[in-house]
């Protein structure tokens, strides 16, 4: 252990952190985004898969990013999550990744407010959900298989508008997403979807050739 400020500082790798998150010459190809919403004994239970492609041969069945995201409708669990987070920064000495996890989420909530709440006067805060990202569990009989969270993946979600808050590191994107899914998707409780594509397609372009303008031109002057 070494220490900051006095404070006893863990030397060894955050666990759930992923610092390549952060970099900023990783571009990604494409994300998908699926919400489930399905009743439990203590009420409904709201989670987000999120995956993230860097190349488009990657599958979304073995593709770089594969999160699962608890969206907490209450505050205190919100604030739970959030307090254990920046605690567990501080232990690990990752200050820099903390204060950008507190910004981003500050941002997220400003922004998916933003847009839930436009033209909405009966639209409360208290309507969102939030959580952080972690690597899906593997169920072991009788062994506890709790992953920690990334501070890295945050997500902001209003279910009555479906407007969506995403943060990857340095990637942020909020848009509402589309309710239109697949019988079999109902039936594994998706009630909301989105595919983005972030990369831009990338064209072939003879420079020697017609361009389909050039083309109709060519064939409206004949007419």
């Amino acid at each position: 252990m070494k220490k900051a400020c006095g404070v006893d500082m863990i030397t060894e790798p955050m666990p759930g952190l992923v610092p390549t998150l952060y970099d900023v010459t990783v571009k990604w190809h494409a994300i998908q985004v699926t919400v489930y919403e399905n009743e439990t004994k203590k009420g409904k239970q709201v989670k987000a898969s999120v995956k993230a492609k860097l190349t488009k041969n990657e599958t979304w069945d073995n593709c770089a990013l594969d999160q699962m995201v608890a969206l907490q409708g209450r505050g205190r669990d919100a604030r739970r999550a959030m307090h254990l987070l920046s605690e567990t920064c501080l232990e690990y000495g990752e200050d820099a990744v903390r204060d950008h996890m507190l910004k981003m989420n500050t941002y997220l909530r400003s922004r998916v407010i933003e847009i839930a709440s436009a033209g909405n006067p009966n639209w409360k805060e208290n309507y969102l959900r939030s959580g952080f990202g972690r690597e899906k569990s593997r169920y072991i009989p009788g062994v506890p298989n709790i992953r920690p969270l990334n501070p890295g993946v945050i997500a902001v979600y209003d279910a009555g508008s479906k407007t969506f808050g995403l943060n990857l590191g340095v990637t942020n994107k909020i848009e509402q997403l589309s309710t239109t899914v697949t019988p079999a998707q109902k039936s594994k409780g998706v009630v909301a979807y989105a595919l983005w594509l972030i990369e831009k397609p990338a064209y072939t372009v003879d420079p020697n050739a017609e361009t389909p303008a050039q083309r109709m031109a060519r064939f409206l002057a004949n007419t």
